[in-house]
This record gives C-alpha cells, sequence and structure tokens, in this order.
C-alpha cells in the first residue's frame, strides 16, 4: 500500500513533513503492514495531485486550522475521493502551528497529542483502505488506546526533561476549556462533506461534536444531548436554520447559536442576530481562526450562563432572588412559585397589597424566562385616563382620534418577544377589559384607527392590590379575563408578617441608596431597627423604602440614627401648635359621610406633605380614586 502525503496552504508542507516522520511510528503500533517506505510527501493538493494518485492507493491531504481555505479543502478532499476510483483521498487539520514544531522535543508528541481524534479517524480510514488486510474495529480501538497510552508516558517523560520556560509557553496554547470539560457543540448541515469537514475543524480546537443534517435532526440531539454551541446551516430541507432557531428562542437555557450561511448579507445577518438571537453570523467559506474565536466565546457565554442560574438559586435559597429579597416562609414560597413558572408561556396574576413588590415579582419572573433578553414593559392601569387607555394599550393610526398626529406602537407591539406587565388591572375600564381578552385569545392586535391585525408574542402579567373575589362581585374585573389571566396566582405577603425579612430588606435597600445619591451609609443604629420592627408599615417595602431614602440623605455616611428618619416615625409626633396634629383626626358629630372623606383625604395629604402616591397607598386607594377626589373638591369650590 502506498500512501501519499499533499498539503494545502503556505506552511501546511512542514505539517506533511512532520507526518511523514511519526504516522509509521502511529500505524506500526496499529498495524504491522505499512513502513515508511510506503509513504511518501507530493506537492500542494491543486498541483496535479489527481495524477500523483493514480500511483497511490491513498491519499491525504494536510491543512492548518488557520489556513482561510481549510473547510473548503476538507470538503474537496471528499468529492477527490468520488473522482477517483481505486483511491482514497482523507483530509487531516491540525491545530497546531507548524513553527512551532522545527526542533522541539515535543515535535512528534504535540503533534499527535493536540489531535487524538484527527489521528484515530485518520488511522481507522487507512485501515479500511487496506482491504483484506484490515483490522477489525475493536482491535483496530484496543491496539490505537494502548498506543495512546505508551504516547501520554513519553510526552510526560519528555515534559519533564524540558525548561520550566518552554513548558509556559506551551501552556499557553492549552484550551481555555480544559478545567471545565469540553464543551459540546452541535454543527448542523444538509451537505454531508462540508458538515464532516466543520465537524472535523471544531474537534481539532478541542471540542466534542454532534452532528446533523437539518433542524428537525438537530432538535432531535438537544432534546438528548447537552450542547453547549450550535453551528448551523440556514439553508436546509426540512427544517432550516431559521425555524430551528425560532424554536429554540422559546426553550429555557438554549445555545449560543452561530449561523454558518453561504447566502449571507446585512439583512440576513440582522436577522438572525437580533430577530432570532443568533451568536454570530459568519458566511461560508469561513476562516477557522475567526470560527474558533466565537466557539471559544460562545462556549464561555455557555458556562457563564449555567453558572449564573446555579448562583441564582443558591441565593434564592438563601433570601435572594434578582431583586427580590426574603428569607421567611412566604416568601420562600413566592420564590419558589417564580422559579417554577418562569420558563414557562402561562400568564401570571400577582396579588398583594400596595407596596409589596409585585413589579419585582414580574421582573424576577422576566428574568429567569426565556425571554429575558426581550423588552419587558409595564403600564399603570390606574394612573391613565379611559380615553387613553386603548391607545397606550393597542396603539393608534395617525388621524385616529383629535391629537393622533402620527402613528404609535402600543405595549402589545412595544414589549413583542418580551414581558407585559398590566398593573393594578381591576382599575381598566370593564369595556377596555373585553379588548384585552380579544387581544389575549387571538394573540393579535389592531392600532386604533387602524384595519390590519398585527401578530404578537407578548407573555402577559396581572397585577392588583384588590382582592379579587371583591373586584369580581363589584363587577370591576370581568370573569371571563379574570380565568384567562390566573393561570398561575402568585400572592405577595405584606411587610408586618414578614418581620424576620426586615434586617435584609434594610441591608439592601441601604446598599441600592448609597448607589443612587453617592452616599456611604453602612447600617442603621439598634433603636433604629426596633423602630423599623415595631413599625406596622401599611405602605408596605415601598414606604420602608421612602423611610430609609431620607435616613440616608439626612446620615450621608456612617450609621443612620433616629434623628435622621421622618419626624414622629421613632416616637410620639412633636406637637405643633399652629398646624393639626398629623397623627390624629378629630371628627364631631353632625359631620356628613362626604364631611369626614374629605378631612381625612385632606389630613393624609397633610400628613405626607402633599405626596400623593403615599397618601393613596396609607388610604388604601389608587392613584386614580385619590385624584379623582381631589378634582372633585376643587370643583365643588370653584361652583360655590
Amino acid at each position: 500500500m502506498r500512501i501519499l502525503l499533499s498539503w494545502s496552504g503556505n506552511r501546511s508542507k512542514s505539517v506533511a513533513e512532520a507526518l511523514r516522520t511519526w504516522l509509521p511510528d502511529v500505524i506500526q503500533h496499529v498495524s504491522p503492514w505499512i513502513s515508511s517506505q510506503d509513504i511518501a510527501v507530493g506537492s500542494h493538493w491543486q498541483a496535479e495531485l489527481s495524477q500523483q494518485l493514480q500511483d497511490s492507493s491513498f491519499g491525504i491531504i494536510c491543512t492548518t486550522s488557520e489556513n482561510i481555505s481549510a473547510p473548503w479543502v476538507l470538503f474537496e478532499a471528499g468529492a477527490l475521493s468520488k473522482q477517483l476510483r481505486g483511491s482514497r483521498v482523507c483530509p487531516y487539520l491540525l491545530d497546531v502551528r507548524p513553527e512551532d514544531l522545527a526542533g522541539s522535543p515535543l515535535s512528534h508528541f504535540q503533534m499527535v497529542a493536540a489531535n487524538e481524534d484527527g489521528t484515530r479517524r485518520l488511522v481507522k480510514a487507512i485501515n479500511a483502505a487496506m482491504g483484506s488486510s484490515a483490522l477489525s474495529e475493536d482491535r483496530l480501538d484496543r491496539q490505537f488506546d494502548r498506543y495512546w497510552d505508551e504516547l501520554r508516558q513519553k510526552l510526560d517523560e519528555v515534559r519533564s526533561q524540558l525548561q520550566p520556560s518552554i513548558l509556559a509557553s506551551r501552556a499557553g496554547r492549552v484550551s481555555t476549556f480544559q478545567e471545565y470539560g469540553r464543551p459540546r457543540v452541535l454543527v448542523v448541515d444538509d451537505e454531508d462533506n462540508y458538515r464532516e469537514g466543520i465537524a472535523t475543524m471544531v474537534r481539532s480546537f478541542g471540542f466534542a461534536v454532534e452532528t446533523a443534517a437539518d433542524g428537525q435532526e438537530a432538535m432531535q440531539k438537544l432534546t438528548l444531548t447537552p450542547i453547549n454551541v450550535l453551528v448551523t446551516d440556514l439553508m436546509m430541507p426540512r427544517m432550516d436554520g431559521f425555524e430551528l432557531l425560532k424554536r429554540l428562542s422559546t426553550q429555557p437555557n438554549r445555545p449560543p447559536a452561530i449561523v454558518l450561511t453561504a447566502f449571507g448579507n446585512i439583512e440576513t445577518a440582522v436577522q438572525t442576530m437580533h430577530d432570532l438571537g443568533a451568536f454570530w453570523f459568519l458566511e461560508k467559506p469561513i476562516q477557522p481562526s475567526a470560527l474558533k474565536v466565537l466557539l471559544e466565546r460562545a462556549a464561555t457565554q455557555s458556562r457563564l450562563t449555567e453558572e449564573t442560574e446555579r448562583l441564582q438559586r443558591q441565593l434564592s435559597y438563601q433570601g435572594v432572588l434578582v431583586d427580590l429579597v426574603g428569607a421567611c416562609a412566604p416568601m420562600q414560597q413566592v420564590f419558589s412559585m417564580v422559579r417554577q413558572v418562569a420558563p414557562s408561556k402561562a400568564a401570571v396574576l400577582v396579588t398583594g397589597e400596595s407596596g409589596t413588590g409585585k413589579e419585582l415579582v414580574a421582573r424576577a419572573i422576566h428574568h429567569l424566562s426565556p425571554r429575558r433578553n426581550g423588552p419587558f414593559v409595564a403600564i399603570n392601569c390606574a394612573a391613565l385616563p379611559e380615553t387613553l387607555m386603548e391607545s397606550e394599550l393597542f396603539g393608534h393610526e395617525k388621524g385616529a382620534f383629535t391629537g393622533a398626529v402620527e402613528r404609535r406602537a402600543g405595549c402589545f407591539e412595544l414589549a413583542q418577544h418580551g414581558t407585559l406587565l398590566l398593573d393594578e388591572l381591576a382599575e381598566m375600564p370593564v369595556a377596555t377589559q373585553a379588548k384585552l381578552l380579544r387581544v389575549l385569545e387571538d394573540t393579535r392586535v389592531k392600532r386604533l384607527g387602524g384595519k390590519n391585525e398585527i401578530p404578537v408574542d407578548v407573555r402577559v402579567i396581572a397585577s392588583t392590590n384588590k382582592v379579587l373575589e371583591e373586584a369580581l362581585r363589584k363587577g370591576e374585573l370581568r370573569e371571563d379575563l379574570y380565568y384567562r389571566l390566573n393561570v398561575f396566582q402568585i400572592h405577595l405577603p405584606p411587610l408586618r408578617q414578614r418581620e424576620s425579612d426586615l434586617p435584609m430588606l434594610t441591608e439592601a435597600l441601604i446598599s441600592m441608596l448609597n448607589a443612587k445619591h453617592s452616599c456611604r451609609v453602612t447600617q442603621v443604629s439598634p433603636d433604629v431597627m426596633e423602630a423599623l420592627c415595631s413599625y406596622p408599615w401599611p405602605g408596605n417595602v415601598r414606604e420602608l423604602r421612602n423611610v430609609l431614602e431620607r435616613g440616608v440623605i439626612m446620615a450621608g455616611e456612617g450609621v443612620i440614627q433616629t434623628a435622621h428618619l421622618p419626624p414622629g416615625f421613632a416616637g410620639p409626633p412633636v406637637p405643633a401648635p399652629e398646624a393639626p396634629s398629623r397623627g390624629a383626626l378629630n371628627i364631631s358629630v353632625g359631620y356628613t359621610l362626604g364631611q369626614a372623606e374629605r378631612s381625612l383625604i385632606e389630613a393624609t395629604l397633610h400628613h405626607t406633605n402633599n405626596n400623593k402616591t403615599r397618601a393613596a397607598e396609607i388610604l388604601g386607594i389608587s392613584l386614580k380614586m385619590l385624584f379623582n377626589k381631589i378634582k372633585e373638591y376643587r370643583s365643588g369650590e370653584d361652583g360655590s
């Protein structure tokens, strides 16, 4: 049997020469039928290689990963085998720089050790070409493994004799993923030769490789095998790369995808990277060095994502989940429900008193879901006038109503491929609730004044501070909309039931407020903590944040003392003869219910220094209702 070595690339001839040196040693350990006299080095593979192979039964085309034409070399090697009758051509791709081999004690061993998979396939291909003299596959594997063990021992002996500086320079080229195991790459392409060529190249980079002929087979591989990086073509039969990426975009923990296509352009790049969430985009023929860098970066991102999720789970057990803080049993139950529902597409209804952190729960669900890279849009249904509600939700066309001077996208369009939070859902007008239900059922939205329906892919989370049964009984919330949104309900406990969480919440809020106001507050004094724990917190976590924000600003640095808290918070209120008491309300017999209500609202506004948001929280009414009451009182005064 005669073997001809050729090369592709300016520097690959030295690879072929080195291969001629140690290939007989490899083969003779596996099969005794080939000697060094049977191996010859030919010319560049494009220089009449077909004629040279006529006198040889096996050809090897050597190339390196730095060769920009390496993928096409691998592809053409398979095509050349079909053209040559009686001969077989095998590509051999090395991830070793040729100039590093000459004159080095590691020349022979390093070259083989860095390319175990490629060498094994090469030996198997040569063995298969030997016809009746070929060894069985099992025997070939056993002898190759035995040879590899001997090679490792020799390599260790040679390494131990080298100077530390030489070893250090060699160690710099060891894969950065060695300490984490070999990342697994799935290569998807419908062209057999090109797919195997890319797979060979990726293996030479130090990755484990799986292959698939189309998107459908790739989906099967992804469900059975953990994949760190996906490398896929776009144009394929059955399921193409676009559909594959679209399906993966809805799944949690999807691997980063590198798209390879011969039909690349700016529009395709934007669509695959932005709309479908691809990691990067490469046109064929690819540059091996660029692919290697992208694979390493994508594998790093995949590993960091897994590590982040693992740490997030650990933190949740210690009282932290995204921006939520709490170690008490009710909050741990909330954390568990958030982790369970986040990967799904189900609608979520978050309930709880005002200021308990319902929007933070919605943001945590979004952050832990497959839609985390999409937009998060929140709309406060209580803060919008009824006339603008539909426009904010569904958008409007130019001229749809007075003042509509341009087209505007609604919240559903803005939240495309992301999450939409409908805060204070029960404050939404009933007529708008019916239209919202239609959008949720059809997943299509029509702008005000528009003719066409726009498909939307949005996860909806709703929240309310009202008792749902009471809101349904009063007709403030439609039953059909309630059942449509109440797929998964999460109830947040009030802060007065979370006294054990106050130290943890205080520490987290102080850290956030320090960053906001450029302060250096370290903690609160024991007296302040005692006051915080004894306060009933009608405004819940939002009120706690406001109290601590004042304390951080007043203290500036060091420890928050009782003097830094709002007046009257840490003790009885200071009497003020000229002003009515902030802590009491005197209502004489003979007041009407309307007069008593107005006195209570005005006293509460005075107590909060006209902070309407906090006043609404204390009164237990929506901000919209408070504004309506103030407007009513002012109109009464104007009429009188």
